[in-house]
């Protein structure tokens, strides 16, 4: 429950949000009998920012904000692990969000990062970029450690989609867990009829981790969609890596606005 102050400054350039934000919750959930779980947490929190737009050459529009929250008090009880409360930090956070528009050309650019005060540390830095050109995309996320001075996670994708085709391959990288390229190919039969194709690869490890085909249907009143998938799901044993495939049947069937049901059914297979 917020409650919050607005000032503005400088013909309205400089903003400034003062807001007290109360957090309560209370439930049973599974846990012993007479015990209540419940939480309680309140803080402050300012935030100072601003809008700006420029029209030269390109369209800018640049929005930087610096967020200061102060724990002001923070109690909980918490009987059941089915509840989670996240834990109120006093932090100051940094944004930038930029927008570089001209004709048929769009960047869309978003960068931010946390210092947790009483912890003397910074969070990961997260930037992300979004181009549209025509009818191509190109993506790119990451998150940079400046503790370790590495990235811990990246995604870069190309995409081309119009009317009848899309197109989109990705690298995903998630450092000491994975990385993979993923392939996204769909065609559209008619306005409310496609089929698609999903590829996922494994370079660590050199593997085919899915293939998925798959039709749907949509229109105003009725969608549904059926899908096959193969995935293969390493296993280590003493002659080495094995692989043991999985074929999946997904089901998904919705009556506007009245509401649908989806399935999945799993068949356990060999290696």
């Amino acid at each position: 429950m917020p409650l919050s102050l607005y000032f503005s400054f400088f013909n309205d350039y400089l903003k400034l949000k003062i807001s007290e934000i109360l957090n309560y919750g209370y439930g049973f959930y599974y846990q012993e009998e007479n015990k209540k779980s419940k939480y309680i947490n309140l803080s402050t929190q300012i935030r100072l920012y601003s809008s700006l737009i420029k029209n030269s050459l390109f369209l800018h529009y640049l929005s930087p904000s610096f967020i200061l929250n102060v724990k002001n008090y923070s109690k909980s009880e918490i009987y059941s692990d089915l509840i989670d409360v996240s834990e109120v930090q006093n932090h100051l956070s940094f944004e930038l969000f930029q927008i570089l528009k001209k004709n048929n050309f769009k960047l869309t650019h978003t960068l931010k990062n946390t210092y947790y005060i009483d912890n003397d540390e910074f969070s990961e830095l997260e930037n992300n970029i979004l181009i549209n050109l025509y009818k191509f995309v190109i993506e790119e996320n990451n998150k940079y450690s400046l503790k370790n001075n590495y990235f811990t996670y990246n995604f870069f994708k190309i995409g081309y989609n119009n009317s009848k085709f899309d197109f989109s391959i990705a690298n995903i990288y998630k450092r000491d867990i994975s990385n993979s390229i993923n392939l996204d190919i769909g065609y559209s039969l008619s306005i409310y009829k496609k089929i698609y194709m999903k590829h996922s690869f494994d370079l660590n490890s050199k593997y085919i981790k899915y293939w998925l085909m798959g039709f749907k249907f949509d229109n105003k009143c009725f969608y549904y969609n059926f899908s096959f998938k193969q995935s293969r799901i390493p296993v280590l044993k003493e002659s080495g890596i094995s692989y043991i495939k999985d074929n999946i049947f997904f089901f998904d069937l919705e009556l506007k606005p009245v509401g649908g049901i989806k399935q999945a059914f799993v068949f356990k297979g060999n290696k």
